[in-house]
C-alpha cells in the first residue's frame, strides 16, 4: 500500500470498530449490516493482496547470485581443463572455443551463459574418458548440473515476483476505489438516520472518517447534504460556502453538491472555518468545523425543508 491508502484502510478499520462498539444501535438493520458484512470482507482482500504486494526479491536474487558464482567459477574450471586437453591433442577449435577468463564469464549474460554451461557439460560427458587424466570427474559433472538446475530455476522468480508485484498494485487500487464506494456512497449514508436519533453513535462515526497521516492527501473538506425528514434522500444542488477569518490565505470558497448529495473542498488551509449549506425551499444551515493538516475532514449535513 502507498502512504495514502495506509491512511485511508487505518480510518477504514476506525470507522468499523465505532460500528462494532454500537453494534446493538443497527445489529436489526439489515441494509447496514451488509454493508459491513462487504467492507471486512474488502478488509480481507486488501490484506492478502497487501501481502503479495511487499513480497520481496531479496533472498531469491541472493540465492540467484550464488548460484551465478557457482556457475562462473566452475565453467572457468572446466574451460581451462579443456584448453589443456586442446593443446595435447592440438584441437585448435576447441582451444578457442575454451579460451575465456573468469572475467569474461562473469560478463556473459544470464540467458547465454545457461548455453555455455550446457555445451561445456555435453564435451564434459561426451569425452568423461579422454579427460579423466585432466581431472575431470563424474561428481565434477554431477555438481556442475546441480548448479545449473538451481541457477535456471532462480533465474526468472525475480521477473515473476515483479509482476506480481504489479498486479497486486493494480488490484490494490481498484479494491479501495470499492471501499471508498461503500463507505462514501452507502455507509454514509446510511448513517444519517442516526443523527438526531443517536447523536453520540452518529459523533463517534464522523470522527472516525477523519482521514490522518496522509502527506499526499488532496481533499480538506467533503462530505454528503440530505433531506433531515428523509435521510435517504440527498440534496443536488445544494451551495455550500467555506469561510475563514479575515486575513487567512483564503477568502469564501464555494462548490455545489452533485446528484449523489456529495461535496469536496480541496487545498484548505488549515483552522477553524464556518460552511454554510443553502437551497431553495431549505432552511439555511451554517456549522463551524476545523481543517487539519494532513487529514480528510468529513461534514454530513441534513437540511430541514422551510414549512417544517
Amino acid at each position: 500500500m502507498n502512504k495514502r491508502q495506509e491512511a485511508y484502510n487505518s480510518m477504514a478499520h476506525k470507522v468499523i470498530g465505532e460500528m462494532n462498539r454500537h453494534h446493538d444501535s443497527w445489529k436489526s438493520n439489515s441494509v447496514i449490516s451488509s454493508t459491513v458484512e462487504k467492507i471486512n470482507g474488502l478488509f480481507k482482500k486488501i490484506e492478502k493482496t497487501n501481502a503479495r504486494q511487499n513480497q520481496s526479491t531479496k533472498g531469491i536474487s541472493q540465492k540467484k547470485r550464488e548460484f551465478r558464482k557457482q556457475l562462473d567459477n566452475t565453467t572457468n574450471i572446466f574451460l581451462g581443463i579443456f584448453r589443456s586437453y586442446a593443446k595435447t591433442t592440438n584441437n585448435d577449435e576447441l582451444y578457442e572455443n575454451s579460451n575465456k577468463s573468469l572475467s569474461e564469464i562473469k560478463k556473459i549474460k544470464d540467458t547465454e551463459i545457461i548455453v555455455l554451461v550446457n555445451s561445456t557439460i555435453d564435451f564434459a560427458t561426451n569425452h568423461k574418458k579422454d579427460l579423466k587424466d585432466y581431472g575431470i570427474t563424474d561428481v565434477m559433472i554431477s555438481d556442475y548440473q546441480t548448479s545449473l538446475v538451481g541457477y535456471n530455476e532462480y533465474l526468472s522468480k525475480p521477473q515473476e515476483i515483479q509482476a506480481e508485484k504489479k498486479t497486486a498494485t493494480a488490484e490494490l487500487k481498484q479494491l479501495f476505489k470499492d471501499l471508498d464506494e461503500q463507505l462514501t456512497e452507502y455507509l454514509d449514508n446510511h448513517m444519517m438516520q442516526f443523527v438526531e436519533k443517536e447523536p453520540q453513535f452518529y459523533s463517534d462515526y464522523e470522527n472516525a472518517r477523519i482521514i490522518y497521516d496522509d502527506p499526499t492527501i488532496s481533499k480538506s473538506l467533503m462530505g454528503t447534504v440530505s433531506d433531515a425528514h428523509e435521510p435517504a434522500h440527498v440534496l443536488q444542488y445544494v451551495k455550500v460556502t467555506v469561510k475563514f477569518k479575515a486575513g487567512s490565505e483564503l477568502a469564501d470558497k464555494v462548490k455545489m453538491t452533485t446528484a449523489k448529495g456529495n461535496f469536496q473542498f480541496k487545498g484548505l488551509p488549515e483552522g477553524v472555518c464556518t460552511v454554510t449549506f443553502e437551497k431553495n425551499k431549505y432552511v439555511t444551515q451554517t456549522v463551524e468545523t476545523e481543517i487539519h493538516k494532513n487529514a480528510m475532514t468529513r461534514l454530513n449535513v441534513q437540511l430541514k425543508k422551510i414549512d417544517e
